[in-house]
């Protein structure tokens, strides 16, 4: 019995052994593409006014090389100064608040409510040069005090797959 198992197994060894020695293409091609990174230059604005009934902010995109066709520069909200990286000015003075919007060029309005986050939403996007203009809005509501209010927005940029 056990000589009968041992044959099979054997037999069973060289005939699967055979089958790969009777296969058609016995080779693999390899290919491999080495490209160079993606180089940029996005220009943003230090400071920025906000006026009433809204301010256009320029982003400017530059000297864009290299980029695959399924990807895109894009330049995201990476934080604010404010707690939990709400989008609120603060007059220094009388610790008021005052939230802002911002308003893509796809007409999108990014805005926090005091629950919520705009951390890592795309405010705007390249894939080659060009500028591209949003819009930033101060949300004055009646109890909002007179005052000179400021805060900071930190911006993402990289390199991403496009849509």
């Amino acid at each position: 019995m056990k000589r009968t198992i041992a044959f099979m197994m054997a037999l069973a060894l060289c005939v699967g052994t055979t089958a790969t020695a009777f296969a058609e293409d016995t080779a693999t091609e390899f290919s491999f593409t080495l490209r160079n990174d993606p180089t940029y230059t996005v220009t943003i604005p230090a400071q920025v006014t906000i006026e009433k009934d809204g301010t256009d902010v320029e982003v400017v995109a530059e000297d864009v090389e290299n980029l695959a066709e399924n990807e895109k520069i894009s330049v995201t909200i990476a934080g604010t100064d404010y707690f939990r990286n709400q989008m609120v000015l603060t007059d220094k003075d009388t610790r008021a608040v005052m939230r802002y919007q911002i308003v893509t060029p796809d007409g999108r309005t990014l805005e926090t409510t005091g629950t919520d986050t705009m951390t890592g939403q795309e405010i705007v996007s390249f894939t080659a040069d060009g500028t591209e203009t949003y819009t930033v809005k101060p949300v004055v509501a009646p109890s909002t005090k007179p005052g000179n209010y400021t805060g900071t927005l930190t911006y993402g940029i990289s390199v991403v797959e496009a849509e």
